[in-house]
């Protein structure tokens, strides 16, 4: 396995702005817009994108490194972004071991996509299309019964269609993530074009 030696995009002129922003942003409880676009300009979401990819390179405890450096000057960026770089991280790891089936996440995060993990409630779709600019995918996986009628997701894909926020882009079939610890736990990734 590669380690990357790349240095940390991480500026001090940088993590004052993130200092200085950071109580504005927990006083308003409002997105870090300006964190996102500055750090996400210096390649910090790119910092474990495999070096061959156009990525930092970065290993696990390179990446360690860097998120306590932000998290030191500002915890809830640090915290929100890490959402995005963990995705890249695993998915840099299987890269890195000759499994390339995630390459797409990898290329996509070069591109400029943003991934999160975990467990929101469909209220939380409003904010990710906000944030998302018009032409951007969001992508999710979700269990498949939680898609079903009577849930609350149905119900908010179809506002956010209906009132053109989002296009379906592409749903996949049934499949079970984690097959031997939730044998009978299916999820589905959808992938909606933001408008």
């Amino acid at each position: 396995m590669t380690t990357g030696a790349m240095g940390s995009v991480l500026t001090d002129d940088l993590l004052a702005r993130c200092a200085e922003r950071a109580p504005k942003y927990d006083e308003e409880n409002k997105f870090f817009q300006e964190d996102f676009d500055e750090l996400k300009a210096a390649g910090y979401l790119n910092i474990a994108v495999p070096k061959e990819l156009g990525g930092g390179g970065m290993n696990l405890a390179e990446v360690g490194r860097e998120t306590r450096k932000l998290a030191y000057y500002d915890h809830a960026t640090a915290l929100a972004l890490n959402m995005h770089i963990y995705c890249a991280g695993i998915a840099a790891d299987l890269w890195r071991s000759g499994d390339k089936s995630l390459e797409w996440l990898l290329k996509g995060s070069i591109a400029g996509e943003v991934y999160a993990a975990g467990h929101a409630p469909s209220s939380s779709l409003d904010e990710l299309v906000r944030v998302t600019k018009p032409g951007g995918c969001i992508a999710f996986s979700i269990r498949v019964d939680m898609t079903q009628d009577g849930d609350d997701f149905p119900t908010k894909f179809a506002s956010l269609e209906k009132a053109g926020k989002w296009k379906l882009a592409k749903t996949t079939e049934p499949y079970k993530p984690l097959s031997k610890g939730e044998p009978d736990v299916f999820h589905q990734v959808w992938a909606y074009e933001v408008a």
